[in-house]
C-alpha cells in the first residue's frame, strides 16, 4: 500500500481542504443545453447559405446538410426503429458520414462509429455487444435512393437525457467496451469550449481525428453549432496533406493528440508559417513542454490550450491555457475543472487528498457517461456513486492538486515500473532525456533482458544524429544509476496509433547486434540499393533490410513513413501519395510503384528529357578534382566504385562533354537511348557524389586531392594521439631551414615588440561565469567595420584588390554577452551593425570533431569567415579563392591583436563539420565557409605552453 495513502489515514480532513475542493470545483454555469443535432439545425437556419463541410475538392452548405440529413432520419423512419436505438455508422472521413451522423441522432437514435479499417471480428463484437442492426455507409445515400425522401424536418421530440452516441475504447480484458454518453453531456462540453475561446461563424476548423476517437464530436458539433467551416482531411497521418489543408483554408482552429501536432512542427518550412490559425486544442496524451513554444514559433497567433479528461466523461473535464513553460515543470498542468464538471482527487478509501498528496483522478458533474453500454460489472467498478459528490468516474489517472489551484497530471500506476528493486516514474527519465541540446522528444519502456529482469530502453527523435554516448554522459549527470536507461535508439518520429496516440507497441524492438535475418534478400540493382540506404537510415541500421522484408514486420510505421515518403520523393524526382504507399509490402513493391509514377509523370505530358529535379538551364562540369579509371569492369572515380553498366556506358564521353560545361538537357540528348528514370538516377548520383558539379568547390575538396601527394612517416597516430601530436610539434616549433652560405648577418636580440603581440597566444579555455561588457564587444567587431573618410573608404585591414570578399558571421552564446541575445548574427561592415539571421541555440557542438568539442562549449561566441565567391572571383578567377584565404589569415591576425587588449582571448579552429551547421546561415550558392574563431573571457591557466 502506498505510504502516502497510509498517512491519509490517519488525517482528519478539516473542513479546510473540503472548502479547497469546493472552490476549485466551483464551475456552475447557465448553459442552454440541446440535443446536439437540433444545435446543428439552428446554425443551418441562421447561415444556410455558409459553407459547412470542405472534403477535397467537395463542399457542402448548412442548408444542403439540414435537408440530407432529414432525408437520412425518414429513411431510417420508415425502417421502424425506435428511440435511442443504436445505429452502426463506418466512420469514413467523407462529408456523407456527417450526414448519417446528423440523420441518426435526427431520428432519436444514437450513433455507434465504427473504423472502416477495423478488422471483422472487432466489427462484429461491436455490432453484436451494441445490438445494432442497421449500418449506414458512406455510399448509403446513393444506394438507398436518399435523394427522394423528404426533406423536411421530422417531428420527433429527442430528450437530451437519452443516448447520443456510444464509442468503443480499449478494454483491459482484451475486448472493446462502449461508452455511452447522452445529449446534455456531450453539448455541455462542446458548448462551454465554444463560449470559453469565442468559436464563431468565421473560423475555419480541420477534422483531424477519427470519429471512433471522441475528439471528433466536438469538431463535428462545436464547429457546426456556429456556423463555422469543418475541413477534413483523409489521414492524419499524412504531413504533407494537413500542411496544404492548414495553408488553403486558412484554418483557425486546431484540435488534435499532442503528437500529431509534433509531426506538423517538426516538418513545416518557413513558407507554410500561419497568422490564421488562432486556437491550438491539445488533448488525450502527455503534451511535450517544447511543444508549445514549437506552435508559437510557426503560429504566432496561436493560443495553445492543454485538455484533459476522458471518453466517459464526455470528450474534456478539465482545462489549461498554456501561456509560459516553467523552468521547474516536468509536465504541463492538467488544470481547471470545465464548466459544470468537477475533479476530485482520492486516496484508496475515496476520500480527499490534501494539497500535494497524490491520488487518483475522479471526474464528476454533467459529462459523466451512463456508463458501458450492456456491461454491468464494468460500469459498477468505474462509476461510483458517491456519498458526497454523487456519480463520478474512477479515470485509473492519478494527479496532485497543487496549491496553485489546479491539477497536476501524474499519470497511471502501470507507468510506474521497477527496475532492480527501485521504483522509477518513467516520466522523469523522460524529462531527463528532453533536456539534452537537440533531443525534441522522448519515450522511455520497460524491457526484458535474455534473464528476463527488467532494463530501460529510451527512444528519442532528434534534428540531427545524436551520439549515445554524450546522451548517456548527461543523464549520468542528473539520474541515479539504476535510472538509466540501457539502450538508447534514435528515431525519425514518435509512432502514433490510428487514433493518434502514441503508439508504444510500434516503437522499434532494440536488436542485438549479432541477429541474423535468415530469409534476407539482397538488392539487385541500383534502384533497390538506394532503397535499402533510405530504409536503413529511416531504421538508424538497425536492422538489416532485405527487399522481400515485410514493411510492417520490421516495425515500420506512420510517423517513419512520413520521413521515407520525403526522402523517396527528393531521390527520385517523383510525388507519392501517403495512400499508395500505406498499400506496398516490401522494397520490391516500392520498385514498382516509383517505375510506374515516373512513367506517369512522363505520360502525363511531361517531356522525358524534363523530368530531372535540377535548373536545366543550369552548366554542370566534370569536377577538376576527381580523376577517373576503369579497373575490371568497375569505373572508379576518386575513391568511390560504379559497377553498374549504365556508368560504364556513359564514360568517356560524358568525362569530355562535360570539361566545358553543358546543361543537363544536352546530357539527356546526347544519352537517348536509355531509359529515362535510369539515366536520372545515375546523373542524380554523380551530382550528389560532387563529380558533376555547378557551384564553386569547397576548400576542403579543393585540397583533399594533395592529401596522397606529401610522403610521411607520422601515420595516423599523429590525429588520434595527443601525445604523438605534442611530440610532432615541439619538432616543428624547432624546425628551421639549413644553408650551406658562409654569410650570416646576426639580428639584434634586444627587441620589443607591442605588449598585445608579446602576450598573444591561442586561448582554449574560458572565464565562463563573467559576462563579456558590450563595449568590448562592440570594439572587437568594429575590426571589420568600413572606414570613411575625406570621400574615401578603407578598412583598418588589407584584402587583395581592397575587395573584401570574406563575410563575417558571429553565433553569440546565452548570457554570455551585455545586452546580446542567444544568436546567430551577420556583421554588417559598411553599417557596423549586426543583423539577427536566426535565434535561440541554433549552433551546437556537433560542428566540432571531438578534440575541439570543449573550447566550443566554454567559448562565449563563434566567429564564422564565410567567403563570397562573386565579390573576387570575376577579377581574379580562380586565384580569387587562394586569396581569400590570405584576406581571412590578415582578418583572424588582427582581430587576434585587438582582443589581447581587450582581455579576450580566441583560438582559431583548424577543421569542423560546417554542414552540420550550414542550413542555419542561409547563404548563397556562391558562398562558402572559410575558418571558424571561438573566443571568450581569459582565464589565468588557459595559455598552453609546449617546451
Amino acid at each position: 500500500m502506498d505510504q502516502k495513502f497510509n498517512i491519509l489515514e490517519k488525517l482528519n480532513l478539516s473542513t479546510n481542504v473540503k472548502d479547497i475542493y469546493t472552490r476549485y470545483n466551483k464551475t456552475k454555469e447557465n448553459i442552454e443545453i440541446n440535443t446536439l443535432h437540433e444545435i446543428v439545425s439552428k446554425a443551418a437556419h441562421k447561415y444556410p447559405d455558409n459553407v459547412a463541410i470542405i472534403e477535397g475538392e467537395n463542399k457542402i452548405c448548412y442548408w444542403e446538410l439540414e435537408e440530407k440529413s432529414n432525408q437520412v432520419a425518414n429513411y431510417l423512419l420508415k425502417k421502424h426503429l425506435k428511440k435511442s436505438e443504436l445505429v452502426a455508422v463506418i466512420a469514413s472521413r467523407k462529408i456523407n458520414t456527417i450526414i448519417n451522423v446528423l440523420g441518426i441522432l435526427k431520428a432519436g437514435c444514437a450513433y455507434v462509429p465504427i473504423d472502416p479499417d477495423y478488422p471483422d471480428d472487432r466489427v462484429e463484437y461491436i455490432k453484436n455487444n451494441s445490438n445494432c442492426n442497421i449500418i449506414l455507409k458512406e455510399d448509403t445515400y446513393d444506394t438507398e435512393n436518399l435523394s427522394f425522401y423528404d426533406k423536411n424536418k421530422l417531428s420527433i421530440k429527442v430528450d437530451v437525457n437519452s443516448l447520443a452516441y456510444v464509442i468503443y475504447t480499449s478494454g483491459s480484458t482484451g475486448v472493446p467496451k462502449g461508452v455511452e454518453i447522452t445529449h446534455k453531456s456531450a453539448c455541455n462540453t462542446i458548448l462551454d469550449i465554444n463560449r470559453k475561446f469565442n468559436v464563431r461563424e468565421e473560423d475555419r476548423i480541420i477534422a483531424l481525428s477519427s470519429m471512433c476517437f471522441d475528439l471528433s464530436v466536438y469538431d463535428i458539433f462545436g464547429c457546426l453549432s456556429v456556423g463555422a467551416t469543418l475541413v477534413q482531411v483523409a489521414d492524419q497521418r499524412d504531413v504533407k496533406n494537413i500542411l496544404e489543408v492548414v495553408r488553403n483554408n486558412k484554418i483557425t482552429i486546431w484540435n488534435s493528440i499532442p503528437s500529431t501536432m509534433t509531426i506538423l512542427v517538426d516538418n513545416i518550412k518557413a513558407e507554410d508559417n500561419s497568422s490564421d490559425l488562432r486556437l491550438v486544442l491539445l488533448s488525450g496524451d502527455w503534451i511535450p513542454l517544447n511543444l508549445p513554444s514549437k506552435i508559437k514559433n510557426h503560429f504566432k497567433n496561436s493560443k495553445v490550450v492543454s485538455l484533459g479528461g476522458a471518453t466517459e466523461a464526455s470528450i474534456w473535464s478539465i482545462y489549461y491555457p498554456i501561456e509560459e513553460v516553467k523552468d521547474t515543470w516536468k509536465s504541463i498542468p492538467y488544470g481547471m475543472p470545465l464548466a459544470n464538471q468537477s475533479i476530485y482527487i482520492l486516496n484508496y478509501e475515496q476520500k480527499l487528498c490534501p494539497e500535494g498528496i497524490k491520488g487518483e483522478i475522479y471526474i464528476g458533474g454533467d459529462g459523466v457517461a451512463l456508463g458501458y453500454i450492456n456491461d454491468e460489472e464494468k460500469t459498477k467498478k468505474a462509476f461510483i456513486n458517491h456519498p458526497d459528490f454523487g456519480k463520478i468516474y474512477k479515470t485509473g489517472d492519478y494527479g496532485i492538486l497543487n496549491k496553485g489551484g489546479y491539477v497536476e497530471f501524474i499519470g497511471r500506476e502501470d507507468n510506474q515500473v521497477k527496475v532492480r528493486g527501485y521504483r522509477v516514474e518513467l516520466s522523469e527519465v523522460e524529462t531527463t532525456m528532453n533536456s539534452f541540446e537537440g533531443i525534441k522528444s522522448s519515450i522511455v519502456t520497460v524491457k526484458k533482458d535474455s534473464l528476463n529482469n527488467n532494463y530501460l530502453c529510451g527512444y528519442y527523435v532528434a534534428s540531427k544524429n545524436m551520439p549515445k554516448s554524450e546522451i548517456k554522459e548527461h543523464l549520468s549527470k542528473m539520474l541515479p544509476p539504476y535510472m538509466m536507461p540501457t539502450k538508447l535508439i534514435q528515431i525519425e518520429r514518435i509512432p502514433l496509433t490510428a487514433n493518434g496516440k502514441i503508439d508504444r507497441k510500434n516503437l522499434p524492438q532494440p536488436i542485438d547486434d549479432n541477429e541474423v535475418n535468415e530469409n534476407y534478400a539482397a538488392p539487385s540493382n541500383e534502384i533497390q540499393e538506394k532503397l535499402v540506404v533510405i530504409f536503413q537510415d529511416a531504421f538508424e541500421g538497425k536492422i538489416k533490410i532485405g527487399i522481400k522484408d515485410n514493411f510492417y514486420e520490421m516495425g515500420l510505421n506512420s510517423i517513419l513513413m512520413v520521413s521515407i515518403i520525403s526522402k523517396l520523393e527528393e531521390a527520385f524526382s517523383i510525388q507519392i501519395k501517403f495512400k499508395d504507399f500505406l498499400k506496398l509490402n516490401n522494397i520490391e513493391d516500392l520498385e514498382k510503384l516509383i517505375q510506374k509514377t515516373s512513367i506517369t509523370h512522363s505520360s502525363d505530358g511531361v517531356d522525358d528529357k524534363k523530368t530531372i529535379n535540377k535548373k536545366r538551364e543550369e552548366i554542370y562540369y566534370w569536377s577538376p578534382i576527381m580523376q577517373w579509371r576503369i579497373e575490371n569492369d568497375v569505373l572508379i572515380i576518386g575513391e568511390k566504385e560504379y559497377s553498374e553498366k549504365v556508368y560504364l556506358s556513359l564514360l568517356p564521353k560524358l568525362y569530355f562533354l562535360t570539361q566545358n560545361g553543358c546543361t543537363l538537357e544536352t546530357i539527356v540528348n546526347e544519352f537517348t537511348y536509355y531509359n529515362n528514370l535510369e539515366l536520372r538516377q545515375a546523373l542524380d548520383k554523380l551530382m550528389n557524389d560532387k563529380i558533376l558539379v555547378n557551384e564553386i568547390l569547397k576548400i576542403e575538396d579543393l585540397f583533399s586531392s594533395q592529401d596522397n601527394l606529401l610522403k610521411h612517416d607520422y601515420g595516423n597516430d599523429l590525429i588520434v594521439k595527443k601525445e604523438v601530436y605534442e611530440k610532432y610539434k615541439r619538432e616543428q616549433l624547432n624546425r628551421k631551414l639549413s644553408y650551406d652560405s658562409e654569410k650570416v648577418i646576426e639580428l639584434r636580440q634586444e627587441t620589443k615588440m607591442p605588449e598585445n603581440m608579446a602576450k598573444r597566444y591561442s586561448c582554449r579555455e574560458y572565464d565562463c561565469e563573467t559576462k563579456i561588457s558590450f563595449d568590448d564587444f562592440s570594439t572587437m567587431l568594429s575590426t571589420f567595420k568600413q572606414i570613411k573618410l575625406g570621400g574615401y573608404k578603407y578598412y583598418y585591414y588589407a584584402s587583395a584588390g581592397g575587395l573584401y570578399p570574406v563575410d563575417v558571421f558571429i553565433y553569440v552564446k546565452k548570457d554570455r554577452i551585455e545586452n546580446v541575445d542567444n544568436g546567430l548574427y551577420y556583421y554588417n561592415p559598411v553599417d557596423n551593425l549586426l543583423c539577427l539571421v536566426e535565434d535561440k541555440e541554433c549552433i551546437t557542438s556537433d560542428a566540432h570533431y571531438f578534440t575541439n568539442k570543449d573550447i566550443f562549449k566554454e567559448s562565449a561566441f563563434s566567429i564564422y569567415f564565410i567567403y563570397n565567391a562573386k565579390v573576387s572571383m570575376p577579377r581574379y578567377k580562380g586565384s580569387g579563392y587562394l586569396y581569400s584565404l590570405i584576406d581571412t589569415g590578415i582578418m583572424v591576425s588582427t582581430l587576434t591583436q585587438i582582443c589581447e587588449n581587450l582581455n579576450i582571448g580566441v583560438c582559431s579552429i583548424g577543421d569542423m563539420n560546417f554542414e552540420k551547421i550550414e542550413s542555419h546561415f542561409h547563404l548563397e550558392k556562391n558562398q562558402r565557409f572559410l575558418h571558424c574563431l571561438e573566443g571568450g573571457i581569459k582565464i589565468n591557466n588557459s595559455r598552453i605552453t609546449i617546451s
